[in-house]
C-alpha cells in the first residue's frame, strides 16, 4: 500500500488541452509534497504526456456528472486521511495551496478547508458566486463518506463541490476559507452560517440514495438487534434487515444468553453484513450498549428480535436528514401474528418537552435512527429492566437532541404473547410515568402545565392508507400471513440465479424498443420474506404483489396477466391510458393514437414461448383498436390491461 494519505482529484474532463506544460508542473508539485493525484479525463483522451510519472489518468464515459467521476476516483484511490478536489489547472499556487491543505489537516475530521486561488487567466476573470470554479475544496475522507459522497444526480462542478461542502458542514464540520496567490482581497472572507447559495428547503445531507455504485466497504448505518430466547421470530427480523432498499448498512446481532437456538439461526447467515456476539444474560440494556460499542457505522437504527423493518426504511428516514438532525423516528403498525390484523400507530411530528409533561409520550423505539455519538454519551442505563428507551429519549432531549418524524410507517410490530410490553408492561408504564415526572422537577405547576399544554401545536403526520395498511404494508408480513409474488426488473437473471430462485421462476419476458434489447422482467412465484431478500441485497429492482394467504381468491396462478401489467404500468403516461396487447407481430394500426408501441417475448410453463405486440393508448379509444385488430386477426388473442396488477394487493 502507497505511503500517501491524501488524495487529489484533478477534474480535466472539460479541459481542451490536455498537453499544457502548467498540468505536468502542476502534477509533478502535488506528488512531491505527498498527494496521490488522479486525473479525470474524457474516454480516448489525447495529449497527457505532461501528466507526470506518479499520477493517473482516469477515463470517464461520456455523460457521467461530475460527482460521478469524483465519487469514481476516489473509488479507485488507495485510503487516504483527506480527498481535494479542484478543476482546472492554477498559477503559481501550488505550493501555497498545499500548505492550506496542511495547515488544516490535523483537524481535518471537523473541517471543510475552501481554497480561492488565482488562474491562468488571472484574479480579475474571477466572477464571484456560489458555483466559482476556481475554489478547491479539502474534507476528511470520514466527512466524505458521512455524507455518501458527492451528488450524482447535479450537473455542474462548482455546484457539486458547494454541494458536498454544505452537505458536510451541516454534520457538524467547520468551513474554513483561504486564499490562494492574487486574491489578497478575499484573506479575511468568512463562509457565513446560512450559505450565500441556498440548496432546496430540507436538503438531504445523504446524498446517492438508495443504492450507489460506489459506497465504501465501512457501513453508513449499523442496525441493532438485542435478544433472548427469540428463535422463532429472528430470522424475520434478520431478513427484513438484510433486504432493505439500502444496503450500505451492517446487521449488529446481540445474543443475551439465549438457549433455544438462536445461535444456529445466526451461524446459518451467509451475508457478510451479519455480525453477531454470543454474551452471558445480562439485561437488554447492557446488550444495546454492548452492540453501540461495536457498531461501525455514523448511525445506528434500533430494531427489536420479532419485528420486521419496512423494506425502505433506512432509505427513507436517510432521506429524511436535513440540517441540525440528531435523531429521526417514525410511525409504526401493529400486526396480530395470528389474523395478520394491522393497526397503525402514530407520533406526533416533533418530540420535545411539552409531549413529555403532556403524557410522557416519546418516539417508539423500534423506529429510531440516531447518531451513534448520542448514544455513545447517552447510553442505555443497565439498571433499568423496562422503559430503557424513554429513559434515553429523554436524557436526549435535555441535552438539546433534534428528532425529526419521517412521516410513514418504518416498523411492522408482531403482537404476541411473549413480548415486552405484554409481560412487563405495567413496569413500562410505570417508569414511563415516573419519567414524566422527572423531567417536571423544579418547574412550577403552572409553567409546567403550560409547557405541556404546547404539545397541541405539535401536529399529527398525515399517513397514506392508515385505514387499511394491508396495501402498503402487507408484502412485508411474515410468510404463514401472506402469499408473495415478486416482479424482477431491469436485468435480474445474475440476481435471481445467485439467490437460487430459478425453480420459482413462472413467467419471463423480454421487450424490444424500435428493434432494440430493452428491459428484461421475471415473475416468481410464492417466495418467502428470507428470498426476497436475498433479491434486494443483490440489488435486484423488485415490485412485490401480496394477498393474504387463507385469502378466497386461492392461489395466484394468471403469471402472464401480472407479467404483462407490470410492463403496462411502466410505460403508460396517465391513468387514462391502458395497454393493448395481441399475439404476433403487427404494425401500428391506422388510425389508432397510439402513445407507445414494443414488442415482447413472453415464455411460461402455460403458454411455452410467444410473441405480443402491445400498444399504448388512450382508454376510450382503446375498444375501437381492440376490434380493428380483432377483425384483421380473429385467430389471435386480443385483450385489454390496466396495468393496476402491479400496485401492490391482488
Amino acid at each position: 500500500m502507497s505511503d500517501m494519505n491524501r488524495l487529489f482529484v484533478l477534474d480535466l474532463y472539460d479541459t481542451p488541452d490536455l498537453d499544457r506544460y502548467e498540468i505536468g508542473e502542476f502534477v509533478d508539485t502535488l506528488v512531491s509534497s505527498g498527494f496521490e493525484v488522479l486525473i479525470m479525463v474524457p474516454e480516448s483522451a489525447s495529449g497527457l504526456t505532461r501528466i507526470g510519472a506518479h499520477a493517473r489518468a482516469i477515463e470517464c464515459p461520456a455523460g457521467w456528472t461530475p460527482g460521478r467521476r469524483i465519487n469514481y476516483a476516489v473509488s479507485l484511490a488507495v485510503p487516504a486521511a483527506t480527498y481535494t478536489f479542484a478543476s482546472g489547472v492554477f498559477d503559481g499556487a501550488v505550493t501555497e495551496l498545499v500548505d492550506g491543505i496542511d495547515g488544516t489537516a490535523a483537524t481535518a475530521d471537523s473541517v471543510v478547508l475552501e481554497s480561492r486561488v488565482s488562474t491562468p487567466e488571472g484574479p480579475e476573470a474571477l466572477a464571484y458566486h456560489a458555483h466559482d470554479p476556481r475554489r478547491v475544496f479539502t474534507v476528511a475522507s470520514a466527512s466524505f463518506n458521512s455524507v455518501r459522497g458527492a451528488d450524482q444526480n447535479i450537473g455542474g462542478f462548482g455546484e457539486c463541490t458547494e454541494d458536498l461542502a454544505q452537505r458536510v458542514q451541516w454534520t457538524g464540520a467547520r468551513r474554513v476559507v483561504c486564499s490562494i496567490g492574487d486574491l489578497d482581497s478575499l484573506r479575511e472572507w468568512i463562509v457565513p452560517e446560512e450559505p450565500q447559495f441556498k440548496f432546496l428547503e430540507g436538503r438531504p445531507i445523504i446524498a446517492n440514495l438508495p443504492r450507489w455504485e460506489f459506497a465504501p466497504e465501512k457501513p453508513l448505518v449499523s442496525v441493532v438487534i438485542a435478544t433472548r430466547d427469540r428463535a422463532r421470530y429472528l430470522p424475520d427480523a434478520i431478513s427484513s434487515v438484510l433486504g432493505q432498499s439500502m444496503s450500505n448498512l451492517e446487521l449488529i446481532v446481540v445474543d443475551d444468553g439465549s438457549a433455544d437456538g438462536t445461535q444456529d439461526i445466526l451461524r446459518s447467515v451467509s451475508d457478510p453484513r451479519l455480525r453477531w456476539f454470543s454474551r452471558p444474560a445480562s439485561g437488554i440494556s447492557a446488550a444495546r450498549n454492548f452492540a453501540t460499542s461495536q457498531a461501525r457505522g455514523d448511525w445506528i437504527a434500533v430494531h427489536d428480535d420479532d419485528d420486521i423493518m419496512v423494506s425502505d426504511r433506512i432509505e427513507l428516514q436517510l432521506r429524511t436528514l436535513s440540517r441540525g438532525t440528531d435523531a429521526v423516528y417514525g410511525a409504526w403498525a401493529n400486526f396480530h401474528d395470528e389474523t395478520g390484523e394491522m393497526l397503525v400507530h402514530l407520533t406526533r411530528q416533533k418530540f420535545g418537552m411539552p409531549v413529555v409533561l403532556h403524557n410522557g409520550q416519546t418516539p417508539g423505539h423500534p423506529t429510531w435512527l440516531v447518531r451513534r455519538s448520542l448514544l455513545e454519551a447517552v447510553p442505555y442505563d443497565e439498571r433499568l429492566t423496562s422503559a430503557v428507551d424513554h429513559d434515553v429519549a429523554t436524557r436526549a432531549l435535555r441535552l438539546g437532541t433534534t428528532w425529526i418524524h419521517c412521516g410513514q410507517v418504518v416498523t411492522l410490530r408482531r403482537i404476541h404473547d411473549a413480548q415486552v410490553s405484554a409481560v412487563d408492561g405495567t413496569a413500562q408504564k410505570s417508569a414511563a410515568r415516573i419519567s414524566r415526572i422527572l423531567q417536571g422537577v423544579g418547574l412550577r405547576e403552572e409553567d409546567r402545565r403550560a409547557v405541556a399544554a404546547a404539545q397541541s401545536d405539535y401536529r399529527w403526520p398525515v399517513m397514506r392508507n392508515r385505514a387499511r395498511p394491508f396495501e402498503d404494508l402487507g408484502g412485508d408480513l411474515p410468510d404463514h400471513l401472506v402469499e408473495r409474488v415478486v416482479i424482477a426488473r431491469g436485468r435480474p437473471f445474475n440476481g435471481v440465479v445467485e439467490a437460487r430462485l430459478q425453480d420459482k421462476v413462472r413467467a419471463v419476458a423480454n421487450v424490444l424498443d424500435e428493434g432494440r434489447p430493452g428491459s428484461e422482467l421475471v415473475v416468481l412465484g410464492d417466495v418467502t420474506l428470507g428470498e426476497l431478500g436475498e433479491l434486494r441485497s443483490r440489488g435486484v429492482d423488485v415490485v412485490v404483489l401480496h394477498k393474504r394467504r387463507h385469502s378466497r381468491g386461492g392461489t395466484i396462478v394468471d403469471w402472464e396477466r401480472i407479467l404483462l401489467n407490470s410492463i403496462v404500468r411502466d410505460r403508460r403516461p396517465t391513468h387514462t391510458h391502458v395497454g393493448v396487447v395481441a399475439f404476433g407481430e403487427y404494425d401500428t394500426p391506422r388510425g389508432a393514437v397510439v402513445t407507445e408501441s414494443c414488442a415482447i417475448s413472453l415464455r411460461s410453463d402455460m403458454t411455452g414461448l410467444v410473441e405480443l405486440t402491445l400498444w399504448i393508448v388512450e382508454q376510450d379509444r382503446s375498444e375501437g383498436l381492440m376490434a380493428r385488430l380483432a377483425r384483421s386477426h380473429p385467430q389471435e388473442l386480443v385483450d385489454s390491461l390496466s396495468g393496476d396488477v402491479t400496485e401492490g394487493v391482488l
